[in-house]
C-alpha cells in the first residue's frame, strides 16, 4: 500500500500508551537495529553469541537460539576433483582430449568421468586447474590446455630438457554460463607417441565456483 499520509501505531506497555511508528513511503515499518544485541531478541540459550552466528527459533522448546554456521548451511557450490584413471596414448603434434577419470569430489554431479567433461549448472566465475604427467620426450614441449565449449581458452607449457617424465600445469579463472562445458586437452611434439600417466598427484582436474 501507499504509506503516504498514513500513520501506524504500536502499543508501549511500560507507559500504557500507543505511540506512532516510523513508516516509509511504501507503508513498511522502519526498525532501527543499531543498538540491539543478539541477546535482546530472546532467550538465545547460549551465554555469549558470536559474530556471524545463525539466529533461529526452536519450535520444540519455544526459544530463540544461535549456533555457528556450518558448511551444511551454505548454498551448494561446484567443487570438482578428478584424477586421470587410465594411461592415455598421446601422439605427436596432435591435440588430445584427456579422458577416463575417477572422481574424488563432485558436489553437484557436474563432471562426467568417461568424457572428462565438466558442465556448469550455475553461472559464475570458476577456478579451473589441470595437471598432466607425460612420459619421457627428451628436448621437446608438453602443453596442457583448458577448453571451454570446444575452444582453447588457456594453456600451460613444460619444456623438457632431459629424458624423463615431465609435468605440465595450467590454471585460470573463467566466467561460465549455465550449460558451458570445460575439458582438459594436451599436446606434445616429441616426434613419437608418449603417455599421459594416470597418477593421482600428477594427472588431475580441479574446478571450483568462486
Amino acid at each position: 500500500m501507499d504509506g503516504a499520509g498514513k500513520k501506524l501505531f504500536g502499543y508501549y506497555p511500560t507507559t500504557d500508551v500507543w505511540v506512532p511508528l516510523q513508516v516509509d513511503a511504501n507503508g513498511k515499518v522502519v526498525v532501527d537495529m543499531s543498538a540491539i544485541n543478539l541477546n535482546d531478541l530472546g532467550d538465545t540459550n547460549v551465554p555469549t553469541p558470536a559474530d556471524d552466528d545463525l539466529f533461529y527459533y526452536d519450535y520444540a522448546t519455544g526459544l530463540w537460539k544461535s549456533r555457528a554456521l556450518t558448511m551444511a548451511d551454505m548454498p551448494a557450490r561446484s567443487i570438482v576433483r578428478a584424477n586421470l584413471q587410465i594411461a592415455q596414448v598421446i601422439p605427436t603434434d596432435d591435440d588430445q582430449l584427456l579422458l577416463s577419470y575417477t572422481e574424488q569430489i563432485d558436489t553437484l554431479s557436474e563432471f562426467a568421468n568417461a568424457s572428462g567433461r565438466f558442465t556448469a549448472q550455475n553461472a559464475g566465475y570458476y577456478l579451473i586447474a589441470g595437471s598432466i604427467l607425460m612420459s619421457s620426450i627428451g628436448n621437446h614441449y608438453v602443453d596442457i590446455y583448458i577448453y571451454i565449449n570446444g575452444g582453447l581458452t588457456s594453456s600451460g607449457r613444460y619444456m623438457s630438457g632431459f629424458a624423463g617424465n615431465c609435468n605440465a600445469r595450467v590454471s585460470d579463472i573463467k566466467l561460465l554460463g549455465v550449460g558451458d562445458y570445460v575439458e582438459l586437452w594436451c599436446w606434445q611434439n616429441s616426434g613419437g607417441n608418449t603417455f599421459a600417466w594416470a597418477i593421482p598427484q600428477w594427472s588431475y582436474i580441479n574446478i571450483y565456483r568462486l
